[in-house]
């Protein structure tokens, strides 16, 4: 048996917008969703596109949430200023029950976002 060192997963947008709830879509995005690949890097050196779901929550602010190998989400909120972006917070390791609390308190713009111990 060999361990498996993939880092990403088979992402299905229509699946993860389920799983965080319209509510919640509505109530970050206003349901506004988009799909972009990002360039992710194996161990071996390798790149691959992996998707990543965005929720534009406005004032520059945008929420992502990518499925990581392990079956767990990365959920991001980052800023954009002209054409730079920054991180402004990341919470990993993000399992299903916990996904769309996440994405809410992300699009929330509050500094204490990722709190208790995630990210």
């Amino acid at each position: 048996m060999t361990a498996d060192t993939t880092v990403h997963r088979d992402f299905d947008p229509a699946v993860t917008l389920a799983q965080i709830g319209a509510g919640t879509v509505a109530a970050v995005s206003g349901g506004r969703r988009t799909v972009r690949l990002s360039v992710e890097h194996d161990p071996d050196g390798t790149s691959h596109p992996v998707p990543v779901l965005e929720l534009p929550c406005g004032s520059g602010y945008r929420v992502e949430v990518q499925l990581a190998a392990d079956d767990t989400y990365t959920v991001r909120r980052v800023h954009q200023s002209g054409d730079r972006w920054t991180v402004k917070g990341v919470a990993t390791g993000i399992h299903f029950p916990e996904l769309a609390e996440q994405v809410y308190r992300a699009g929330m713009f509050r500094d204490d976002w990722p709190a208790g111990g995630i990210g």
